[in-house]
């Protein structure tokens, strides 16, 4: 099997700390307690053959879309090649490749993808004119490629794009990149479908950095997100932003209990908050080196920045961690999620835990739907570190990726539909004037 080694772009991945491994009845045994109606089955859509130059490519991690076409497109981090892939799975799980990145003047390490007017644009952590610093890509659905952008990291621009594209209501793509701007920290940008681009925003400060997660836009022209590290606290930030370039910070994390280095995109709930993941923090110690202590959290944040966690992950082996996607909420009012790790262990591969799936309700409660690695398939088999956030079909399925299940090189994977009901909140109308725990930079 390959090692574990993925995700070197978006500063989301990190080396798994050994743990003592248990027993797989034992773990089983500790698992937390499942709402029978929720124990959901799951089944491999497509199963990547990878390799580093695998004509279908491997190591999907950027997340699914559904094209107006019906089928499902994503990005892997290596296959094809050499330098990724944007590959399409037929809702029958046939797989074919829409283009193969060479891992030079035309990107590699590419992210999540979003349609635009029948292409699909992207953004690719490396490649691209003479420096490397990432490229804005279109690509269609016959596989040609046009490079819209080329990052130098000179000159206040962007580097390093780790986030898809947001399509905002006004009709231009937004984004961020990881480096570049002002201070070298980051960027919040907007571009044209021709090209033409502009930075709105350069983080660095209390503001944070590194921000790895796409956008959300809300109402017209108001998008919230997150950045990685930095911020007041020093471990990242909920920011608000408009498109004019007006930044709020609505929470910056300390480290503690509240969480630290959020890597994932927030979604916006029926209740009108944000809620969202951070990789670590939180109470417990999950031994991640290199960060610091806890397991990783779901947060809930209001528009006016009070923050609240409504769940401190636990770890192996009776619960998950280090989460690195965000949530989606269903019409049972639920939000459904990914652990990269904990849950059920397989010793000697994922000792620290093979990531589960798990629902959790506004209120905090949490239930694990799956365990990774769970007897009786083989461990490896159905999803091993599941990564982009979840896809939430309109029948209320799930769809989702791992980034080593299958055969070691990923997989997509689907789940029966969730339990549906009537959800009893409607979405809030928020405002982005600046309340007492909001900072305006």
């Amino acid at each position: 099997m390959p090692k574990l080694s993925r995700l070197i772009r978006r500063h989301r991945y990190f080396t798994r700390a050994l743990q003592i491994t248990a027993a797989f009845a034992v773990a089983l045994s500790l698992a937390p307690a499942v709402d029978a109606a929720e124990v959901l089955g799951l089944s491999n859509l497509y199963v990547f053959a990878g390799g580093i130059s695998g004509p279908d490519g491997g190591t999907p991690s950027g997340g699914l879309i559904r094209g107006t076409d019906g089928n499902y497109y994503g990005t892997t981090l290596y296959g094809g090649t050499g330098g990724g892939t944007v590959f399409k799975v037929t809702p029958s799980g046939t797989e074919s490749i829409v283009y193969a990145f060479s891992g030079s003047q035309d990107g590699q390490l590419p992210s999540k993808l979003v349609e635009a007017a029948g292409d699909f644009y992207g953004t690719a952590y490396w490649g691209g004119g003479t420096d490397g610093y990432g490229i804005i890509y279109k690509v269609s659905t016959s596989g040609a490629e046009t490079i819209l952008q080329s990052f130098s990291g000179t000159n206040g621009g962007p580097a390093n794009p780790g986030a898809g594209l947001t399509l905002g209501s006004d009709g231009y793509l937004y984004g961020t990149s990881t480096g570049g701007g002002q201070s070298g920290q980051g960027t919040f940008f907007r571009m044209t479908p021709e090209g033409e681009l502009e930075v709105l925003y350069s983080f660095g400060g209390a503001a944070g950095s590194s921000p790895a997660a796409e956008v959300i836009e809300v109402r017209s022209g108001e998008f919230f997100g997150t950045t990685r590290q930095g911020g007041s606290g020093g471990y990242g930030t909920v920011f608000a932003v408009s498109s004019a370039g007006k930044l709020s910070v609505l929470h910056a994390f300390t480290g503690g209990t509240d969480g630290a280095y959020p890597a994932a995109p927030l979604v916006h709930a029926r209740d009108g908050a944000f809620y969202g993941t951070t990789q670590a923090g939180g109470a417990g110690n999950c031994g991640f080196p290199g960060l610091p202590s806890g397991c990783g959290t779901v947060f809930r944040v209001t528009a006016d920045g009070n923050e609240t966690v409504i769940h401190t992950f636990a770890g192996y082996p009776t619960d998950g961690s280090g989460p690195i996607a965000g949530l989606v909420q269903a019409r049972n009012g639920a939000l459904y999620g990914t652990t990269s790790s904990g849950g059920f262990t397989a010793p000697g591969n994922c000792s620290s835990g093979c990531g589960t799936i798990f629902a959790i309700d506004t209120g905090g409660t949490e239930r694990i739907l799956y365990a990774c690695g769970e007897p009786p398939q083989p461990w490896y088999s159905q999803c091993w570190v599941p990564s982009g956030t979840l896809l939430l079909g309109p029948d209320d399925s799930l769809t989702g990726t791992s980034e080593n299940g299958g055969n070691g090189w990923g997989n997509l994977f689907s789940i029966s539909p969730v339990p549906t009901g009537t959800a009893t909140a409607t979405p809030t109308d928020i405002s982005l004037q600046a309340g007492t725990d909001r900072e305006s930079r």
